[in-house]
């Protein structure tokens, strides 16, 4: 029931990214231990999602970095090695392209559940 009462719930589309992902991942990933919360490379660096999500959104977006195969350079202005992007890369989708997908899911279905009123 928690995907039906955001659809209609005002301020969820209001608030920050940061926010989102701050009930995202324990709401909707069911990841609720805070050691858990910041996922982390294999060599142990942990991985801050709201600075992932601005590189690749400053970089212009995750089609864009796809596209020109960038992400030594997100992994390095990350703060990460180049050896870590293929890494970095499996946590962007793993959690904030996830998220980005289920954000835009649940906008859509709100403002179809909209149009029928």
């Amino acid at each position: 029931m928690l995907h039906g009462e955001i659809i209609v719930h005002e301020l969820f589309y209001d608030v920050s990214f940061a926010e989102v992902i701050s009930w995202f991942i324990p709401c909707y990933l069911g990841i609720f231990k805070e050691t858990e919360m910041c996922p982390t490379l294999l060599n142990g660096k942990p991985v801050n999602l709201i600075t992932l999500y601005q590189v690749v959104k400053d970089y212009g977006g995750f089609k864009k970095v796809i596209e020109d195969d960038a992400w030594n350079s997100i992994a390095v202005q990350c703060g990460f090695d180049c050896e870590d992007a293929q890494e970095v890369k499996i946590t962007y989708v793993r959690y904030v392209d996830l998220l980005e997908w289920y954000f835009d899911v649940m906008k859509f279905k709100r403002n179809e559940k909209k149009k029928w009123k």
